[in-house]
């Protein structure tokens, strides 16, 4: 007796899923996961799976070359209603804004990687200071600035946005 083994239903899902793995960023063998809560000046020593919100003012987040990997959405690094936040060295791609804050006050951000987001960075607000950052490939705007004044803007790179390279509003 021939016996035919046919693919079942459960089968078929696992070969999906299996396939759709393949295409997922691999974590680093370590790096944290989740949302981050920042409230003193802060180093990261691993990757970083998840959002990042600064809750304190007067502080740097300094990624040390890390990454932060999206979901797809949200603010990849939260700095809304923040004063005196430096953020540095950081790698971020996947979300809706890398780095994006509402009405911030003396930011710095310095030195990081946007990328593969719908913003790269998102910020409305007086004193800001984006400098020396690299931001490429993201569907929407590179950087944003609305709503404020005495910003400096300088010394970025910009390539690949689906709108703007950089809005000033």
């Amino acid at each position: 007796m021939t016996r035919t083994l046919r693919p079942t239903r459960i089968g078929v899902l696992a070969v999906v899923f299996v396939t759709m793995l393949v295409f997922l960023p691999s974590p680093s063998a370590s790096a944290t996961s989740g949302t981050l809560y920042i409230d003193e000046t802060t180093t990261l020593t691993e990757d970083h799976h998840g959002h990042i919100v600064i809750v304190g003012d007067d502080l740097t987040l300094d990624c040390a070359g890390h990454s932060l990997f999206g979901p797809g959405g949200g603010a990849g690094i939260d700095l809304e209603f923040r004063s005196g936040v430096t953020i540095q060295n950081c790698k971020a791609s996947g979300f809706g804004g890398a780095i994006a804050g509402w009405d911030v006050r003396n930011v710095r951000i310095i030195g990081n990687e946007l990328f593969e987001s719908r913003n790269g960075v998102a910020v409305a607000g007086q004193n800001i200071e984006i400098v020396g950052n690299v931001v490429y490939d993201n569907s929407r705007n590179g950087i944003s600035y609305w709503s404020g004044t005495d910003a400096v803007i300088s010394g970025n790179t910009v390539s690949g946005s689906g709108y703007r390279g950089v809005q000033v509003e």
